[in-house]
């Protein structure tokens, strides 16, 4: 028996929206957590994403996406960078002028592609923080189970 409309209900229109790419990486590069002697005057929690192109080859690009995650309360700093890469195919291929990215390109692909795997990221860079801060016999930070609202940050 195949699955139908019905079964999934929702399911059909998120495969509509998605992009025509492939997500060729997904890992954690950076994750630490640390106690200060002097506490935060405030707490700071900051989440980006930003997009750095890499080319493969004189017309293949993939796309690097970073989100990262810094948390400070009282006492605990904890922080994580997670990545993803991603291969676009058919109509998702970037279209370069003079095969170079344009400020106002990047920072599409920057809220198009960070939106869309923005959820994964954070859940990559918060699982990591939390983990670390659980195993400080220091204070350790809270980490929203929720993704914010990243700051998307780009330049070509």
């Amino acid at each position: 028996m195949s699955p139908t409309q019905s079964d999934f209900p929702g399911s059909w229109r998120i495969h509509q929206k998605a992009p025509d790419v492939a997500i060729i990486g997904l890992d954690l590069i950076r994750e630490m957590t640390q106690f200060t002697e002097s506490p935060a005057h405030e707490d700071v929690f900051q989440w980006e994403v930003k997009a750095v192109p890499m080319r493969l080859s004189r017309d293949e690009w993939v796309l690097r996406l970073f989100g990262d995650l810094f948390v400070r309360q009282g006492h605990a700093v904890g922080a994580a960078t997670s990545v993803a890469t991603i291969a676009f195919r058919g109509a998702s291929r970037p279209k370069l002028k003079r095969g170079e990215w344009t400020e106002e390109l990047l920072a599409h692909y920057t809220e198009v592609y960070g939106s869309w795997l923005g959820h994964t990221l954070y859940d990559v860079a918060a699982a990591a923080v939390r983990r670390m801060s659980a195993q400080s016999h220091h204070e350790s930070v809270e980490v929203p189970v929720e993704t914010p609202e990243p700051v998307y940050l780009h330049d070509a």
